[in-house]
């Protein structure tokens, strides 16, 4: 279910997570919120959800952070109500 955490460069900004997510069974931004705060601290629970099909992966399977952040920025991820 989880993807990636994408951490801003801005100080001060918060954490966004990248979910994929299953087409049959979608999770609402609301949900995965609470289901996170149950075991992190508020400060760590992402604010923004981004779901995807799939991440970028380089060829050792690590995620390509900067590809998901152009993604969003260019609008190719929306995020969850």
């Amino acid at each position: 279910m989880w993807g990636g955490h994408l951490r801003q460069r801005t100080a001060g900004e918060r954490s966004r997570t990248t979910p994929a997510t299953d087409p049959d069974d979608p999770s609402t931004a609301a949900e995965l919120h609470d289901h996170l705060r149950a075991a992190l601290a508020r400060h760590k629970t992402p604010r923004r959800w981004y779901p995807a099909d799939a991440l970028p992966a380089n060829a050792i399977g690590e995620i390509r952070k900067f590809l998901l952040r152009r993604q969003i920025s260019d609008g190719c991820l929306q995020p969850l109500p």
